[in-house]
């Protein structure tokens, strides 16, 4: 039986863009933060979001989650965000006062949830699962938690650990504490970004080393959920436009640095390897091309920004540099298996990577390029296969077909806008 893809073809133009300024989505990271603790405080999210159709489709999920949580709905959807089932799972033990299904859709299911469930249950808390243990949907009733000591198994996923932390001022008793010393913490940034924006709205938790306890909170403040800080993640795939020299410079409004965003400390860093050279102005930062690139490979522990390795990849495949990146072993659970993904498609252009249990490498060499035809671009239900691998493909071919372009919209929802303003020429075409 035939099915339909949306395709879309993209062709760089070689003449001058139009302008070079790229608008980044909102973080993604900060705002989901921000939203939930402004839903814990009873705080009406209409006027916050005003503009849906510019917000990452994460970011609604959760903005519909808590709304329909507020409405006392039994059954919560949170689609395919991540974030949102995680984050919503912590609040709804924390506030539900009736028995609710939380549930997602495509892989969703498939994507872990254990550690953080049997965390929650030390705290008292009474959830089941609804089909494959360890996995959503979940069944989550009332029930009075209390101050525990914890143990968290973090290393799958920081945003275990930040749930449980968000939620830490709901929690009636003392001693509520949490340690992932047992098994390490993954993406350790996100978890310190949780903790500064949780210091915003006047909660405070003490840290020493990898054991985590609850503080204090202070009076009721104002809050500070905004949509005015551009996303660091996002902004790697301006970075590889960048360095594969798709425009000499170009100015990212609204991108912060320093930020609270884990991934701000490594782009600057990684990317002046490739030529990229970073400068703040006054409403942004701007990125210029050096032309002074690196030639050695490219060696990263990723542990700590597991998001960029599809872009960090791609712009090595892209120019023709080795790499050996570690710490990767849980991108496998992700929108997609993105190793496998990426192994998928990087073959496509000749790159033929090699897949470790923790690790992911290129030798730099390619063994055959189709010049002469567009490559059919798969996007595995996976925005960051598509946003990361286009350009590279671009570069390389002069033109790609990407399969199911609009998966972008979990993130960045105008990125394909952004790429046209830059002077890339588009079209869209249905296939069967």
């Amino acid at each position: 039986m035939s099915k339909n893809y949306l395709q879309l073809f993209l062709q760089h133009n070689r003449t001058e863009p139009t302008r070079h300024i790229l608008y980044l989505p909102i973080s993604k990271s900060l705002m989901a933060r921000r939203l939930l603790l402004a839903s814990l405080r009873g705080v009406d999210l209409g006027p916050i979001c005003t503009d849906r159709a510019r917000l990452p489709e994460d970011i609604r999920s959760l903005v519909q989650a808590l709304e329909v949580s507020h409405q006392g709905g039994s059954v919560i959807s949170v689609g395919e965000s991540g974030t949102a089932m995680r984050f919503m799972a912590a609040y709804l033990v924390a506030k539900t006062s009736h028995t609710v299904r939380l549930e997602g859709t495509a892989r969703q299911h498939e994507r872990p949830i254990a550690p953080l469930v049997e965390a929650l249950r030390q705290l008292g808390a009474k959830l089941e699962y609804l089909g494959q243990p360890g996995y959503p949907p979940l069944s989550i009733e009332p029930a009075q938690i209390r101050g525990e000591a914890i143990e968290l198994d973090a290393s799958a996923s920081s945003q275990y650990l930040s749930a449980l932390l968000l939620i830490g001022a709901c929690i009636e008793g003392g001693g509520y504490k949490i340690d992932v010393s047992r098994s390490g913490l993954s993406s350790a940034p996100y978890a310190q970004m949780t903790l500064e924006v949780l210091r915003e709205q006047g909660v405070y938790w003490h840290q020493t080393g990898q054991v985590y306890e609850y503080s204090t909170r202070t009076k009721e403040i104002a809050s500070t959920t905004t949509l005015e800080e551009a996303d660091w993640t996002a902004a790697s795939y301006a970075y590889e436009l960048v360095a594969i020299g798709a425009v000499e410079s170009l100015q990212l409004p609204q991108l912060k640095l320093p930020s609270l965003q884990g991934d701000s400390l490594y782009l600057p860093h990684i990317f002046e390897s490739f030529g990229v050279m970073t400068e703040p102005y006054e409403s942004g930062i701007q990125l210029s091309l050096t032309h002074a690139r690196a030639d050695s490979m490219l060696t990263l522990d990723c542990s700590s920004c597991p998001d960029l390795v599809p872009t960090f990849v791609a712009t090595s495949v892209a120019l023709g540099r080795s790499f050996s990146l570690d710490g990767v072993a849980h991108l496998r659970i992700k929108e997609s298996d993105r190793l496998e993904a990426l192994r998928t498609e990087c073959a496509k252009v000749g790159a033929d990577l090699q897949l470790y249990p923790s690790r992911i490498a290129w030798d730099g060499k390619y063994t055959s390029r189709h010049n002469d035809t567009a490559t059919v671009l798969r996007t595995h239900s996976d925005h960051r296969m598509a946003m990361a691998l286009a350009p590279a493909f671009v570069h390389l071919l002069g033109a790609v077909q990407v399969e199911a372009p609009e998966v972008v919209a979990k993130s960045f929802p105008h990125f394909w806008d952004e790429l046209s303003q830059l002077g890339w020429v588009r079209s869209q075409s249905l296939l069967r």
